[in-house]
């Protein structure tokens, strides 16, 4: 039994997807990226890409793994009803804020990557609460869930297509 040629899609449907492959990569991207992150409790083990601001020496501040003998870098504290008091590292890429008392939250970007950590120092030592990660990765696994909604939205086309050329 010979196939039956597949059915070929309008032009405006073409054009329609070319037109919404941008914003709904960028969509889903940025839905990969709020996705929740590693709360921690007291005593968990943290990822091991966890980092914290540590002192440089110069006045300025890097990112260093937990386990690092540095000095942690500090922030003068807000008051509570103020937004939170960030110091921002350009030459970096590094953000560190205070969000209140000992609590701190460092966003570090490097190429292809971002890490945001929260952390609280205790007698010195920095305690993990929080971790995320966004890696390029995540915006590769968007482009094939595009790629994915794509095709389903061609097969339900096509067979809405097909239904009605047999009515």
């Amino acid at each position: 039994m010979p196939r039956t040629p597949r059915m070929r899609l309008p032009l405006w449907w073409r054009l329609l997807q070319f037109l919404l492959f941008f914003p709904l990569l960028w969509t889903l991207a940025y839905g990969l990226s709020e996705l929740p992150g590693e709360h921690y409790a007291a005593g968990d083990a943290p990822h091991q890409s966890f980092r914290f601001a540590a002192a440089d020496g110069r006045g300025g501040c890097r990112a260093e793994p937990l386990g690092a003998k540095a000095e942690p870098c500090t922030l003068p504290p807000g008051s509570p009803s103020a937004e939170p008091v960030c110091r921002d590292w350009r030459e970096r890429e590094m953000r560190l804020c205070v969000l209140g008392g000992d609590t701190y939250q460092m966003t570090d970007r490097g190429g292809g990557w971002t890490i945001t950590t929260r952390y609280r120092l205790e007698n010195g030592r920095v305690v993990p609460l929080y971790f995320k990660l966004f890696t390029f990765l995540h915006a590769g696994a968007a482009f094939v869930l595009v790629f994915a909604v794509y095709a389903v939205a061609d097969f339900l086309f096509r067979r809405r297509l097909r239904r009605t050329v047999e009515v």
